[in-house]
């Protein structure tokens, strides 16, 4: 008996961070997926160390996009250079405008309508002139605050409530991470970058602004806030020494409201010293849920595989900034 002839999808990753790497890692394995094998033709960074590191996997690396365009059709690009999407535009607009459908880890891109709203219709026109997709996704925002508990809903007849929280252990995670929170930091000069909004986690708003949309809510008002952790010891981690008194980790809540009624709740502490991670969605309504998962959704590796499987969603996708969960952006 013969067997199913494995299609090739053709990958190219633009960024090589550590998320990018690991990124690059995950394609180069042999696990196909969805009846296609990936195959990766190249990857972009202006790192010359970036590009080493890929050379010396086998993998053909590039300074730009038209360098690597110039050896290479990719059929899909993973793209994971920057939470911002100031930043990312020229970027996404040169793969958009090449044919070049976009999985994206940048976090304001997931549900950029509120947001960003100039920025994401002259992307989702721009996708739709050119015939691609395009969807930010990854672990937080694209699945724990957002996805997960837009499923959850899906079992429950009347929503009156959600709150979502979050504990990290940023002890675990990249560095990266544990600079965006600020570990280390004195309180006066946490509180001064997260005024330069240098600190915080990226995408909350964008969680609170999808749920609220899927839920099909309009709210009438919304904020957030963002506070200091303060290490009540000494802590050592593989990155850095934190001494008692110093910022330890963050405190970052977003919530919603329609007509002065508390809607939505989402509440992420990522700490240096937490030492129980867990997620807990909780859902008031007919009936009401909670669902945890103890010891909580591991960051890192969970958004390479939502980047990873958001490969078939944009490949199978109307052309447009996709909307995650929403059956009118795909082809029929």
């Amino acid at each position: 008996m013969q067997t199913a002839k494995v299609k090739s999808t053709k990958v190219m990753v633009f960024g090589l961070g550590y998320i990018g790497r690991m990124v690059l890692e995950a394609v180069l394995s042999e696990n196909p997926f969805w009846n296609r094998r990936l195959e990766l033709v190249g990857a972009v960074d202006i790192v010359p160390e970036s590009r080493e590191w890929a050379k010396k996997k086998g993998v053909a690396a590039f300074q730009s996009l038209d360098d690597l365009l110039a050896k290479a059709r990719p059929d899909v690009c993973i793209h994971t250079t920057s939470s911002s999407m100031a930043v990312v535009v020229p970027q996404l607009k040169a793969l958009v405008a090449a044919g070049v459908p976009v999985v994206s880890s940048t976090e304001e891109l997931f549900y950029p309508w509120i947001q960003n709203p100039k920025v994401a219709e002259d992307i989702d026109g721009l996708c739709k002139k050119h015939g691609v997709a395009m969807m930010g996704t990854g672990v937080n925002p694209g699945f724990v605050m957002d996805v997960l508990p837009a499923i959850v809903t899906q079992a429950v007849h009347t929503v009156d409530f959600i709150r979502v929280e979050r504990l990290v252990n940023a002890a675990t995670r990249r560095p990266p991470l544990q600079k965006k929170i600020g570990a280390g930091l004195d309180e006066t000069a946490f509180r001064a970058q997260v005024e330069k909004k240098k600190i915080g986690h990226v995408g909350l708003r964008e969680s609170l602004d999808y749920l609220a949309s899927f839920l099909g809510l309009t709210l009438t008002k919304s904020g957030e806030s963002i506070v200091p952790i303060i290490a009540p010891k000494a802590l050592a981690t593989r990155v850095m020494t934190i001494k008692k008194g110093q910022v330890c980790g963050l405190h970052h809540q977003a919530w919603g409201e329609v007509d002065r009624k508390r809607v939505i709740e989402l509440d992420l502490k990522i700490s240096m010293n937490a030492d129980v991670p867990c997620d807990t969605i909780t859902i008031q309504g007919n009936p009401p849920i909670t669902l945890s998962i103890e010891g909580g959704t591991p960051g890192d590796p969970a958004t390479v595989a939502a980047l990873v499987r958001g490969i078939p969603i944009v490949l199978q996708a109307k052309p447009g900034i996709v909307r995650r969960l929403d059956r009118d952006h795909f082809l029929s």
